[in-house]
């Protein structure tokens, strides 16, 4: 398995492992992958969906593999999205897959991942969960609090934070799962003896029940700092309790003088794309990153400089350097529109742990190619990640 490094820097290559693609176009293209569902006995249906794109005759067939025996077509299942009627404790632990299939000009098969479903019986616990803060700036070095009571003693719990790139309050199949981490009540890593900070941990150290644990957005990934509405979902490793979910905001900081434009892409805007500044200098630094409306329209505040204004978008890629800016002291920028090209090939695999053969959740992933192109992605709830290219040659990975 290829090994991917840990960069902090946007604009910094660090080639972990080259791929080469082949010469054909994928089609069609999985954008991205059905990921492991939850569900207690009671429920009127348990989901799951892959997003996907191809030509007008694109068809979609899902199919269940039983705890005991192998894959097979679901009938009536041939929509993007597959919802389980009526989950009972039997179906717990079946996995689930959907194949599309284009029949049209640009022929092909693919198979999506597979992603498992979990039944659990009636929840037992009603936990509560509290941030320090339901707002912070993108550029603050104050950490965010959470704060979980209600639990079992020695209870284990998930705490993803997603962002919302729509805005609608819901964590949508794409949306990228900027962290991700599990924290245990009572449990904290040490090295000799001495706490390691690096690790979430329960910070109360005692297995009582609750969980006190914290997050910075100066040591999350680039995505995890851009300015934008983010989901916090907490949810039970053992199912005693439904998922709960806070929002957090992240407001751009106040310098006192903007960027703003339209992401554009074929001449059309891109609705709910990412923008990011970085250094236009030798160094290349991260600055600031937001998020444009739903109309493509975007605006990023940042101290005066020079800049490279880049956009990020599932199912596209950007191009290094094809939009700079100098922005002076006081300065409003106008018209500034970064441009996106769609993107022709995928990318698939799963982010792992190589010392300990499990999918690592929340990773940031950065693609790069001759030509300047680039793309950012997350790896999902599952540790899956797909990062969406242009038919080219070769293609560096860092994370």
């Amino acid at each position: 398995m290829s090994t991917i490094y840990v960069s902090s820097q946007l604009s910094v290559v660090a080639a972990a492992f080259l791929l080469t693609l082949g010469a054909s176009e994928a089609s069609p293209l999985i954008f991205a992958q059905p990921t492991n569902a939850n569900a207690f006995v009671g429920d009127t249906s348990a989901g799951f969906k892959v997003l996907a794109t191809g030509d007008a005759s694109l068809t979609y067939q899902w199919q269940q593999q039983p705890v005991s025996g192998t894959f097979s077509n679901i009938p009536g299942e041939t929509n993007a999205t597959l919802n389980v009627t009526s989950p009972t404790l039997a179906l717990n632990g079946c996995k689930y897959r959907c194949v599309l299939t284009c029949t049209g000009t640009s022929a092909g098969t693919l198979t999506s991942a597979v992603a498992g479903l979990n039944v659990y019986a009636a929840p037992t616990l009603t936990p509560s969960v509290s941030l320090s803060t339901t707002s912070i700036a993108a550029n603050s070095s104050s950490d965010v609090t959470l704060h979980i009571t209600g639990l079992n003693p020695g209870d284990s719990v998930r705490i993803q934070r997603v962002l919302d790139a729509n805005g609608n309050g819901n964590a949508d199949l794409g949306e990228p799962m900027v962290q991700s981490v599990l924290v245990t009540d009572g449990a904290v890593s040490s090295i000799g003896g001495v706490t390691n900070t690096s690790v979430p941990r329960d910070e109360d150290g005692a297995a009582d029940g609750s969980i006190t644990t914290h997050f910075s957005l100066p040591s999350a990934p680039e995505m995890g700092r851009t300015a934008g509405s983010y989901l916090i979902r907490v949810s039970s490793l053992s199912g005693g309790f439904r998922p709960i979910q806070k929002t957090l905001t992240v407001t751009q900081p106040a310098y006192g003088q903007t960027i703003s434009g339209q992401v554009l892409a074929g001449g059309g805007p891109v609705a709910n794309a990412g923008v990011v500044l970085i250094s236009n200098s030798s160094n290349g630094n991260y600055v600031a990153s937001s998020m444009a409306d739903s109309s493509g329209n975007y605006t990023i505040s940042a101290p005066p400089g020079n800049y490279l204004v880049l956009a990020t978008q599932l199912g596209y890629v950007g191009q290094m350097g094809s939009l700079s800016v100098t922005l002076g002291a006081a300065q409003t920028l106008t018209g500034r529109n970064p441009l996106l090209t769609a993107a022709t090939c995928t990318v698939s695999g799963q982010v792992q742990d190589s010392s300990a053969s499990t999918s690592l959740k929340g990773v940031q992933l950065i693609f790069s190619s001759s030509g300047n192109y680039f793309a950012l992605a997350m790896s999902d709830g599952n540790g899956n990640s797909t990062i969406t290219v242009r038919k080219l040659a070769a293609i560096v990975v860092e994370s």
